[in-house]
C-alpha cells in the first residue's frame, strides 16, 4: 500500500515539474505596455526568450477587442538550440472612431507539437501573452481618480492621497478633491484640498489630511468628490481608525461549590463599531508552579457593534484545593488573538477573580478609603472558609 502511494506521489510531481517546464521554457517580453491614441499606422517590436534552449516552434496571432486592426509580421516563428531570444514585430492601424476608454490587444505565442503521426497539436500550457492597453482619449475633459488612504490611530492623522488622471481630448483648468468622512450614515469629518490644473493626458496628485478625533475604533468610509471646470467625479471607500479591541467587563461563577465544575460567565465588550463575528475565548488555568491543570474553548458569539457578549468556560474543581490560581484568557476575534493573564481565589464555595463584580467594588471602596468594617468582614470570610475546610476534610475521612 505504501509503495502505491509513494508512487503516486511520484508520478503528480514528475507532471508537476513538467508542465511547469514548459510553462518556464517560453516567455515574451515586455508583458504588458501602454500606449496613448494615435490614429493610423504604428508597428511594436517584442522579443521572444528561449528560457530552456531548446528547438520550438511557435504559432503568433492577435486576439482581443482591437485583434482587427493588428496583424503579425510573422505567423510562424522558429527558435533553434543556441537562440536565445528573436524579435517579434507586429503592426497596428487604428481608425479614428474608437470609443473612448482603454482598449485591449492581445498577441499570443504559442508552442507547436508535431505527433509522430504527423498530426500537430498545439500546447496551451506553454502559451505566452502580451498584452497592449491602448488608451484612447474622452471628447472634452474626462477624469478618473483612485484614492489611496493611509492607516491610523484614533487621534492620529489620516492622509489621503487622490491622483487624477485627465483622459480629455482638452486641458482642466481647475480641479480639486472633497474628502467627506462618515462613521455608518453619520458624517464625522471633512476635508478640502487646493486646485490644481492638469493637461490632456496627464496626471495630476492631490493629498489631503484629516485629524482622526473620533471617538470610536473601526470602519469608516470616505467619500472624495472630484470637481474639475463644472464637471464631477465621485469615489468611495472604506477605511480603518485604530484595532479591533475586545476587552472583559465581568466574570461571574455562580452556584459553586469545591469539587463541582465550575462556570464561568465571561461578559466580553466590543469597542469596535461594526460586528464581530465568531468570537470565542480559550481558556487555561495553572497552578502556581506553572502547571497546566485545564485547558477549554468556550463556543462562539456574535458581538454586535460597540455591544457586550458573554461567553461561559468550565473547569471541573474535582482535585483542586483552596488557593491561588493562574488563569490564562486567550479571546480569538478578527482573525486576532489578545490574551489576558489574572489570578482566580478559590474558596469553598466561592471563586474570586478581578474581574467578579464584588471584587471590583471592593477594590473601588479600598482604593477611595479603608472601611475598618469591611476589613473585619473579609478577615471573617476567610476564618469561615477555614473552618469550613476543616469540617470538609473531616466528614470526608469518616
Amino acid at each position: 500500500m505504501r509503495s502505491k502511494h509513494a508512487c503516486l506521489i511520484c508520478c503528480i510531481i514528475l507532471a508537476a515539474l513538467l508542465c511547469s517546464s514548459g510553462v518556464l521554457g517560453l516567455g515574451i517580453t515586455p508583458a504588458k505596455e501602454r500606449m496613448d491614441f494615435s490614429e493610423g499606422y504604428s508597428q511594436h517590436s517584442l522579443r521572444i526568450i528561449n528560457n530552456e534552449n531548446r528547438d520550438l516552434k511557435l504559432r503568433i496571432r492577435a486576439q482581443g477587442e482591437l485583434a482587427e486592426y493588428a496583424e503579425p509580421d510573422d505567423e510562424l516563428i522558429v527558435l533553434y538550440i543556441g537562440e536565445k531570444e528573436k524579435a517579434l514585430k507586429y503592426s497596428l492601424d487604428l481608425p479614428a472612431d474608437l470609443k473612448p476608454g482603454t482598449r485591449t490587444l492581445e498577441i499570443a505565442v504559442e508552442e507547436i507539437v508535431e505527433s509522430g503521426e504527423g498530426e500537430t497539436s498545439i500546447k496551451v500550457a506553454t502559451e505566452v501573452i502580451h498584452t497592449l492597453n491602448v488608451v484612447v482619449p474622452y471628447p472634452g475633459k474626462y477624469a478618473e481618480a483612485k484614492m489611496y488612504i493611509s492607516e491610523a490611530n484614533l487621534s492620529e492623522l489620516v492622509k489621503f492621497t487622490v491622483p487624477v488622471l485627465n483622459l480629455g481630448r482638452q486641458d482642466i483648468q481647475e480641479a480639486s478633491v472633497g474628502i467627506r468622512i462618515y462613521e455608518g450614515d453619520v458624517l464625522v469629518g471633512k476635508t478640502l484640498s487646493g486646485t490644481s490644473g492638469i493637461e490632456s493626458q496627464k496626471e495630476g496628485k492631490f493629498m489631503v489630511e484629516w485629524l482622526a478625533d473620533v471617538e470610536h475604533a473601526g470602519i469608516y468610509r470616505a467619500v472624495a468628490t472630484i470637481r474639475y471646470d463644472n464637471k464631477e467625479t465621485v469615489l468611495e471607500q472604506e477605511f480603518y481608525i485604530g484595532d479591533v479591541a475586545v476587552e472583559i467587563l465581568e466574570i461571574d461563577v455562580e452556584n459553586f461549590n469545591l469539587g463541582r465544575v465550575a462556570r464561568f460567565d465571561i461578559l466580553l465588550n466590543s469597542r469596535w463599531n461594526d460586528d464581530l463575528q465568531g468570537v470565542f475565548g480559550e481558556m487555561i488555568i495553572k497552578d502556581k508552579e506553572g502547571e497546566e491543570l485545564t485547558r477549554y474553548r468556550t463556543g462562539q458569539v456574535d458581538i454586535a457593534a460597540l455591544s457586550n457578549a458573554t461567553i461561559e468556560s468550565f473547569w471541573n474543581t474535582e482535585d483542586i484545593g483552596i488557593g491561588v490560581y493562574d488563569v490564562h484568557l486567550l479571546l480569538h476575534y478578527a482573525g486576532k488573538i489578545t490574551e489576558e493573564v489574572f489570578e482566580v481565589n478559590v474558596f469553598m464555595d466561592s471563586i474570586i477573580t478581578p474581574y467578579t463584580p464584588t471584587a471590583r467594588l471592593i477594590s473601588m471602596n479600598a482604593a477611595s478609603e479603608t472601611s475598618p468594617l469591611l476589613l473585619l468582614l473579609i478577615i471573617f470570610l476567610f476564618l469561615m472558609n477555614i473552618v469550613l475546610v476543616l469540617y470538609y476534610r473531616k466528614v470526608k475521612s469518616m
